[in-house]
């Protein structure tokens, strides 16, 4: 599938709008990262989803190489350059000759290839004119401080339209306006004589902010046949602006509006002006972009107050972001789904509803944006038709390849820390859209995932893996069912021993149906003497020997989870992120890596998040000239004494050598990972791919993409799996 579009959000390492202290990470708070949630919503949710990525962090602050940036694998690509004081020091180490030389180029390339490549150059502050040459400042845009983020949300979704229209926008852009048309809804009633009502601030919003177009039924002049001119009114716009109000719904015209814009598949957002209430709502007016009014609702002709006045001006400022960012969606989604397959196939900007099966009774199959619609309304649509076939991109690529020959598989996740990521451009939000994708699909597919991650009750953040697992499984079940899926607990935690000793009611009251709980086996630990955990708390690793009892019961973990019976095949494994730089003697990731590579078991190495996966897929490709310094006794030796003291890792080797207990040094990890990739990769690896699609997959960000390769390598799999000798 074609991805229509990426955003590529650039500034320096060290800027306010990205962290609050020179050298920490993206701080969850910032103005970046409030840019990423609005554009890069969560795959589960009805958020807008473009792609957006982060600028690499380099250690000299500079910019990272431009080719890089407009590389990003989409048929189009958006800078937007946050341009502050930060950006435009020179002394002390600034870098604001780089970027300044790095933007100045970017808008040529834009220039030269207008409807693939675009550029919007942002001031933060003042300053920020500083970071070009004079004559360049006219192409900067300021941000008013008092609203940054609805302003840069507005010039990222006007560029963005234009490139989804395949359409150059104008050489003088001293005006934004969005190429969008807009039909305004609205009831007569709710219109007062001094324009201090919720529709004439949204009109006000229109000629403030400017689209191509705007329309309303007061348009129409004496004479004109209503009906028609309103119909093709509301057909020639792209967005329907209802501002549904207490008297809304009682008029059959703006009744007729919405249901003529939802018949000619018209994009819909809801200003939510109610004043008191609304003796029927219009039931067909729920499926749309709603937005509250948050401001005055001034229906009595007085003299408004001056701070009702500024009110009404920042919420109507608020309110048409939403519409722009609206319609950039709808666009960003029909191009994504691309061309219907036949004549009895629509492609919506949109979920389905009862509307679209009574418009279109000649349509067989609806495809719409992900994700799949909840159970209750599909059971709906169900009952009104069965022979119609509701299909989104996720369901179109599981059911292009259901694995015959698997039913379970490792999914070995975790970040690779704020630190790597940054320097990647990613933040932990990347991370948790791309394992939500993954986790639906692989389990959409027919297969159960096997993870070893705790369920943390009292972590329950939105980067608990486990619980954001769990909630996949409670709102997908019943779809799973209709596809006739083995859907029943989909999930099998394995959590390692002694971690699961934490283990307590809140967590185990967790799995019902939706999980089945495998506790990690007590490693022979011959005999090491340790002080044992309490059962209920969480494992303290705070003495040499209950360093080594920890990791032998993680090892124990991995291989189990990988091989779990001498008769049985062994499972394939998908590995994302990872520390590389962790507290123990090896990283967790890469020796779940081994685990797999050791028995031939299918490995799925999806390196484009960094981390361990990516070190253990440069150690296959590149062999020793890939071993970086976090391998060596070195790192590890100083990351057990970050808690330990500075001998523990040497203590802790010779207590495992005095016992006879296998340890495992990051060299001779690295060395065995090399010989391995001796082989060629597709052959180390064993997962049903070639070597281009390995390749491929080691560099995908795109969690569509990273489906599609990981289900064609699970198909690919010989019948049945072969079961190979543990190590």
């Amino acid at each position: 599938m074609p991805i229509p579009l990426h955003v590529v959000v650039l500034g320096h390492p060290d800027s306010p709008a990205f962290c609050s202290a020179p050298g920490g990470p993206v701080d969850d708070a910032s103005l970046a990262m409030q840019i990423l949630r609005r554009l890069y919503g969560a795959p589960a949710t009805l958020e807008l989803r473009i792609p957006t990525w982060f600028s690499r962090a380099l250690p000299d602050g500079g910019p990272p190489p431009l080719e890089e940036c407009w590389t990003t694998g989409a048929d189009a690509t958006l800078l937007v350059y946050l341009l502050d004081a930060r950006m435009a020091r020179r002394v002390a180490g600034g870098s604001a000759e780089a970027w300044g030389a790095h933007l100045a180029q970017a808008i040529v390339d834009a220039e030269a290839d207008p409807r693939r490549r675009s550029v919007v150059p942002l001031a933060l502050d003042g300053q920020g004119f500083d970071v070009v040459p004079s004559g360049m400042t006219r192409s900067i845009r300021r941000i008013p401080p008092e609203r940054p983020l609805d302003t840069i949300l507005q010039h990222i979704g006007v560029r963005a339209l234009y490139l989804l229209s395949d359409r150059i926008p104008p050489a003088d852009e001293g005006r934004l306006q969005a190429p969008i048309q807009v039909f305004v809804s609205h009831a007569k009633a709710d219109l007062n004589p001094i324009a201090t009502d919720p529709v004439h601030q949204m009109l006000a919003a229109l000629q403030d902010h400017a689209v191509e177009r705007f329309f309303d039924s007061a348009k129409i002049g004496p004479g004109e046949d209503f009906a028609t001119r309103l119909e093709g009114e509301v057909r020639a716009s792209d967005v329907l602006l209802v501002v549904w109000t207490d008297a809304w719904s009682s008029r059959p015209w703006c009744r007729r509006e919405l249901l003529t814009a939802k018949a000619a598949g018209r994009t819909v957002v809801v200003v939510d002006a109610l004043h008191e209430s609304a003796t029927r709502a219009f039931p067909y007016v729920g499926n749309a972009t709603w937005v509250r009014w948050r401001g005055p609702v001034l229906l009595k002709a007085r003299v408004p107050k001056k701070a009702e006045l500024e009110a009404a001006a920042a919420e109507r400022f608020r309110v048409f972001t939403t519409v722009v960012l609206a319609a950039m969606r709808d666009r960003f989604e029909r191009r994504a789904l691309g061309t219907p397959a036949d004549e009895h196939t629509i492609h919506l900007g949109s979920a389905p509803e009862a509307l679209d099966f009574a418009h279109r009774a000649d349509i067989r199959t609806f495809v719409y944006p992900d994700p799949p619609l909840p159970d209750e309304e599909r059971a709906v649509l169900a009952s009104l038709s069965r022979d119609r076939t509701l299909v989104t991109p996720l369901g179109r690529i599981v059911r292009a390849g259901v694995p015959p020959n698997v039913r379970e598989v490792v999914v070995s996740v975790s970040s690779p820390g704020p630190a790597a990521l940054r320097a990647l451009g990613l933040v932990g939000h990347h991370i948790d859209a791309v394992t939500d994708k993954l986790h639906l699909g692989v389990m959409l597919a027919g297969l159960r995932i096997v993870y070893g991650g705790l369920v943390n009750y009292t972590s329950a953040g939105p980067s608990n893996f486990v619980l954001r697992l769990f909630d996949i499984v409670r709102r997908y079940g019943d779809l799973a069912q209709d596809l006739a899926l083995p859907w029943n607990a989909p999930v099998l935690n394995f959590p390692p021993w002694p971690l699961h000793l934490s283990y307590g009611d809140q967590e185990l009251d967790l799995f019902g149906k939706l999980a089945e709980l495998e506790r990690g086996p007590t490693p022979d630990l011959a005999t090491l003497v340790y002080e044992e955990w309490a059962p209920g708390a969480f494992p303290a690793i705070d003495s040499v020997p209950r360093l080594l009892a920890v990791g032998l019961g993680l090892r124990e973990m991995r291989v189990r989870s990988t091989h779990p019976r001498p008769d049985a095949p062994p499972r394939p494994r998908i590995l994302l992120g990872g520390p590389v730089v962790s507290m123990g003697w090896l990283p967790g990731l890469l020796e779940e890596a081994l685990c797999s590579l050791r028995v031939g078991a299918p490995l799925y190495l999806l390196g484009g998040y960094g981390g361990a996966a990516r070190v253990v897929a440069e150690l296959l490709m590149h062999g020793r000239e890939a071993l970086e310094p976090v391998l060596t006794e070195d790192c590890a030796r100083a990351a057990v004494a970050r808690s330990l003291g500075a001998s523990a890792y040497d203590d802790a080797r010779l207590l495992a050598s005095s016992l006879g207990l296998r340890f495992d040094t990051r060299e001779a990890v690295s060395a065995e990972i090399v010989d391995i990739g001796r082989r060629g990769l597709s052959a180390a690896l064993n997962n049903g791919l070639n070597d281009d699609e390995n390749r491929e997959l080691l560099s995908a960000r795109d969690g569509r993409r990273i489906l599609e390769l990981v289900l064609r390598g699970l198909t690919a799999l010989p019948r049945p799996l072969p079961v190979l000798s543990p190590s």
